[in-house]
């Protein structure tokens, strides 16, 4: 994302972080506030890293369970 200005013209993919693009998309066109913006971007900035946190390579899976962190 280098161009600021074609931020409200993507056509890829609303994935991941991504997903930020739809909420400066609809603040930009005065359909939702700043505040709203902005707690949509922490929201998905901290669902992001608790996903990227639960895939590490030193946790396995049955410690993630032990802990509370996936269910099954």
């Amino acid at each position: 994302m280098h161009d600021y200005l074609g931020l409200e013209y993507y056509t890829g993919p609303l994935d991941g972080k991504k997903r930020i693009l739809k909420a400066v998309s609809n603040y930009l066109k005065g359909e939702i506030d700043l505040t709203l913006a902005l707690n949509a971007y922490y929201l998905i900035m901290c669902e992001e890293n608790a996903k990227r946190n639960k895939r590490r390579k030193n946790i396995t899976d049955e410690g993630l369970r032990l802990a509370g962190l996936l269910d099954g």
